[in-house]
C-alpha cells in the first residue's frame, strides 16, 4: 500500500502530503507510477497553534492557586488535578487522578453526580451555589464534598 510522507512544497515555505504508485500495463509490467500531492500547510499551521493553545491552558490550570480538577465527561476518569486541588483535599495528584467522580461516593450524596449528568450532555454550564463539606475518602483523605444547593 503506497504511505502518504511529508514533502517540500513547489510553492515555497510550507507541506505537502505525496502519495506515489506504480502504474502497470495488462502483462504485469511497471509502465510508470502516479502521484498525487496536497498542500497540508494549513492544517499544519493549525494544528501547531492548536496544540500551544492546549499547552497554554494546561500550564494555567495547573499553575492556578485555586484547586482544579477535570474529569473525562464520559469515562468520569479524572484526567488533570493541579497541586492545590491536593492540597485542598490533603491526598497526592496521583491519588486524586486516580479517581472517577461515577464511582465516588461523595459526589453521589453531595447531589453533584446527577447535577453533572445534566450538564455533560447537553455542553451547558449549571449554576447553584455549593457549601463545602467534608467527606472520608480513603485513596485521598478528607476530600471537599460540594452540596448543591439550587437558587
Amino acid at each position: 500500500m503506497p504511505r502518504l510522507r511529508p514533502l517540500p512544497c513547489m510553492a515555497g515555505p510550507g507541506v505537502c502530503l505525496g502519495n506515489r504508485a506504480p502504474l502497470y500495463n495488462a502483462d504485469g509490467k511497471r509502465v510508470g507510477a502516479i502521484e498525487s500531492v496536497r498542500d497540508i500547510t494549513d492544517r499544519k499551521l493549525a494544528e501547531e497553534q492548536r496544540n500551544n493553545d492546549v499547552a497554554l491552558i494546561e500550564s494555567l490550570l495547573l499553575n492556578s492557586p485555586a484547586g482544579i480538577r477535570v474529569f473525562d465527561s464520559e469515562s468520569g476518569q479524572c484526567v488533570l488535578v493541579n497541586q492545590s486541588a491536593a492540597d485542598i483535599a490533603g491526598g497526592s495528584r496521583e491519588a486524586l487522578l486516580d479517581q472517577n467522580f461515577r464511582r465516588l461516593e461523595s459526589w453521589k450524596v453531595s447531589g453533584l453526580l446527577p447535577w453533572q449528568s445534566r450538564s455533560c450532555p447537553t455542553g451547558n454550564t449549571k449554576h447553584g451555589n455549593i457549601t463545602a463539606h467534608k467527606f472520608r475518602q480513603r485513596s485521598a483523605g478528607n476530600v471537599p464534598v460540594f452540596k448543591v444547593h439550587r437558587p
